[in-house]
């Protein structure tokens, strides 16, 4: 039995992702301000919130199968609120397309201007 599948049954009896217990999830979001600040100008302020918006809930022994957390990114057009939610995605997510696990909603395009 090698370590990985020490680590999955102790995961499984825990309830404790593995990811948790590698590190992996850690070393990606240690990295995840330099890595927005990058690809994202003039929005350090709010990428210094979301990371530690994240790194509060990947501190939580949060049950398996419950989402990391849920942000809501506003303000006007062109200041990087996709571009935020898709570097996170690709990051922390380990997103692509495959296996979708980011949800965008345009709120914009569903208001109705009559009501």
């Amino acid at each position: 039995m090698g370590s990985k599948q020490i680590t999955a049954v102790i995961a499984d009896l825990t309830g404790i992702p593995v990811n948790s217990m590698t590190g992996d999830e850690l070393t990606k979001l240690t990295e995840l301000p330099e890595i927005l600040n990058d690809n994202i100008k003039g929005q350090s302020q709010a990428i210094e919130q979301i990371h530690k918006n994240l790194l509060t809930a990947m501190a939580d022994l949060r049950r398996a199968g419950t989402p990391l957390g849920a942000l809501l990114l506003v303000g006007p057009s062109g200041v990087g609120k996709t571009e935020t939610a898709i570097q996170i995605a690709e990051h922390i997510l380990e997103e692509n397309n495959s296996s979708p696990r980011l949800i965008c909603l345009n709120i914009k395009k569903n208001i109705l201007y009559h009501a």
